[in-house]
């Protein structure tokens, strides 16, 4: 909901806006049932073709993340030999999916925009932390 919202604003603000997305659902694991590219509410929306996967934590899941940041950058490079697109002023990104962030940079200096990272979560760091918490529970055991 939120990158809608910047979008929005975006817009309003007199800016060009391509969001780039992956055709899988997140939350439900399943394939968005929208077209490829469409426009919506004064902005472009491009979808990336996701590998699915159906455990939050998985290698599987890793893996939808590096594909999806190649695929990323290959399109938008494409949609800019073909001047489809022109090569943005920014490009703000969200971590996960991982891997993203270094296909920005090559983009970046290819480019030469600006990068903005948000970052949703410290996925897969803060599972570290989980797994830690549960070995010590187990060394020490629960307290009286």
């Amino acid at each position: 909901m939120r990158y809608e919202l910047l979008a929005k604003a975006l817009v309003a603000l007199g800016h060009d806006v391509v969001w780039w997305s992956s055709d899988f659902h997140h939350l439900r694991k399943e394939k968005r049932s929208l077209e490829p590219a469409y426009h919506c509410d004064g902005f472009e929306v491009r979808l990336i073709s996701t590998l699915p996967y159906f455990s939050n934590v998985s290698w599987r899941r890793l893996l939808s993340h590096r594909r999806y940041a190649v695929s990323w950058r290959t399109m938008a490079v494409a949609a800019l030999n073909e001047k489809e697109l022109q090569p943005p002023d920014t490009i703000i990104l969200s971590m996960p999916p991982l891997g993203l962030f270094d296909q920005a940079k090559k983009f970046r200096d290819e480019y030469g925009c600006k990068i903005v990272v948000d970052i949703q979560d410290a996925w897969p760091e803060n599972f570290y932390s989980i797994s830690e918490m549960q070995q010590d529970d187990r060394i020490t055991g629960p307290t009286a």
